[in-house]
């Protein structure tokens, strides 16, 4: 039986490291240390700069990006940078043209493989996870400017009417990015907002994107639904679109989320589990070992092949 490598679309480490400076990616509270990403084989493990929107939303993101730099020098080729919440360069009341020119000066330093617009709620961007509204004029812009890039949008954390809008302004802008969910799996399967209605998981799909199945236990309800999501992505059509990205993060920082029924499961409760993961879908979904291995590394491997210049 072959030894699979794996590449991760979504952790939080960064958002783990920047809270004090005592932290270091070798602890393994984090869920996504060092050690656990050696252990699970993670070749690629892209780091979300990740913030709430809010008065600190940018001084999180920036100081998360200074994070990143350190750590890809410090262990060169092993991560890829993403963010996933617009607010993390941009507060909400200054002016678009000086988000942009921050913009601009970061991405001379790094190539994140997605921006997500949002994250949970609403900013200047569009509407997120739990909100109602669609895309903002800012949001309009700021495509426009992504437009070229190399640098995918990221559906994981959109409102459905977002995420409709989304779909409509590329294609009415006939603009040039590619769309992904970097941590998402299917609402049909399991019903939480969080997870992508079949209408959209399809049309990333039809646009050759790819979809990173989420291992946080509100969006999986049990590790055996993991072969379920698997399932319902190849009914889909997305035999070349599915991926991984498990969404690990330091439970102890937002302890909130225990009360509501978060965590994670025994059996993939950090990056050291994939092996795991993988015997279990083996057992459950019988799959071509190819195409095991595409959930598992190559359908990412293409996509930022395909779609981000390195």
């Amino acid at each position: 039986m072959k030894v699979m490598d794996i590449i991760d679309l979504h952790c939080d480490l960064l958002a783990y490291l920047v809270l004090s400076p005592d932290r270091t990616p070798r602890d393994l509270i984090s869920r996504c240390s060092i050690p656990q990403l050696e252990a699970g084989r993670v070749q690629t493990q892209v780091l979300a700069i990740s913030s709430e929107t809010g008065i600190y939303s940018l001084l999180a993101g920036l100081e998360q990006f200074k994070i990143f730099l350190t750590l890809s020098e410090e262990y060169p080729g092993r991560f890829l940078p993403a963010i996933e919440n617009a607010s993390s360069f941009a507060l909400e009341n200054e002016p678009l043209d000086m988000v942009l020119k921050r913009l601009e000066k970061i991405l001379a330093q790094i190539l994140p493989l997605y921006i997500s617009l949002t994250w949970n709620g609403e900013n200047r961007f569009g509407g997120g996870c739990g909100a109602a509204c669609g895309l903002k004029e800012d949001g309009k812009e700021l495509l426009r400017f992504l437009s070229g890039k190399g640098i995918a949008v990221d559906f994981s954390h959109t409102s459905d009417h977002l995420a409709s809008d989304l779909f409509n302004f590329i294609d009415q802008e006939s603009l040039n990015i590619p769309v992904m969910a970097s941590h998402s799996n299917f609402r049909a399967i399991v019903n939480n907002v969080r997870n992508l209605p079949d209408d959209i998981a399809k049309e990333i799909m039809r646009r050759r994107g790819i979809i990173g199945l989420v291992f946080y236990s509100s969006f999986l309800k049990a590790p055996e639904k993991l072969s379920k999501m698997v399932e319902h992505g190849l009914d889909l059509g997305g035999e070349k679109a599915l991926a991984l990205g498990a969404d690990f993060f330091c439970l102890d920082d937002l302890t909130g989320l225990l009360h509501h029924g978060g965590g994670f499961f025994d059996e993939m409760a950090d990056s050291s589990c994939y092996p795991q993961a993988l015997d279990q879908l083996r057992k459950f979904t019988p799959l071509p070992e190819t195409q095991l291995e595409g959930i598992a590394s190559q359908n990412a491997f293409a996509f930022i092949e395909k779609f981000i210049p390195v």
